[in-house]
C-alpha cells in the first residue's frame, strides 16, 4: 500500500490537424486573391514646364469643369454628360495629344469626377489630369 506519487502523464498536443487546416486556409486565400480585379485610374499631374513648341498643332489643353449640380463646363458652356461626349470627341480627333484637365467645384461629388474621367477616356482622351477649382483658387 504505497500511497506515493502517481506517475505524471505527459500531455501532448497533436498539431498535425492544425497545420493541415492552416495549409488549406492558405491555399484557399491564395487561390481567391487571383480572381480579385482592381481598377486603377492612371492620372497625370499637370506640369507647366513641358515643351509647348513641339507638336503645337496636335496638342491643346482642354479644361472640363464639374459644377456641383452634375453639369460639366467646356469652353464656358454648360453640358450634361451625353453632350460632353459629343463636344469632346471632335476636339480629341483634331488635337490627338490634347491634355484634358478635369477641375471640379467643391460641391461636386467624387462619382461625378470619376464619371467624367471615364467618359473622356471612352471618347479617346489619354492625357487626363486633375486640378483644383481653378476659378476659386486662393480664395
Amino acid at each position: 500500500m504505497n500511497f506515493g506519487e502517481k506517475p505524471k502523464k505527459r500531455i501532448t498536443i497533436n498539431i498535425t490537424s492544425l497545420v493541415d487546416i492552416l495549409i488549406v486556409l492558405l491555399l484557399f486565400f491564395m487561390l481567391t486573391t487571383q480572381f480579385l480585379h482592381m481598377e486603377i485610374l492612371n492620372l497625370n499631374l499637370s506640369n507647366d514646364s513641358k515643351d509647348s513648341e513641339s507638336g503645337a498643332a496636335k496638342s491643346k489643353t482642354i479644361l472640363v469643369t464639374l459644377t456641383g449640380s452634375g453639369k460639366f463646363l467646356l469652353d464656358g458652356k454648360e453640358y450634361n454628360l451625353l453632350q460632353l461626349d459629343e463636344k469632346i470627341k471632335p476636339l480629341l480627333e483634331k488635337f490627338t495629344e490634347a491634355e484634358i484637365v478635369v477641375s471640379s467645384k467643391k460641391t461636386a461629388s467624387v462619382q461625378d469626377v470619376v464619371t467624367a474621367i471615364d467618359s473622356i477616356k471612352s471618347s479617346g482622351g489619354k492625357n487626363i489630369s486633375l486640378a483644383e477649382d481653378i476659378e476659386n483658387a486662393g480664395k
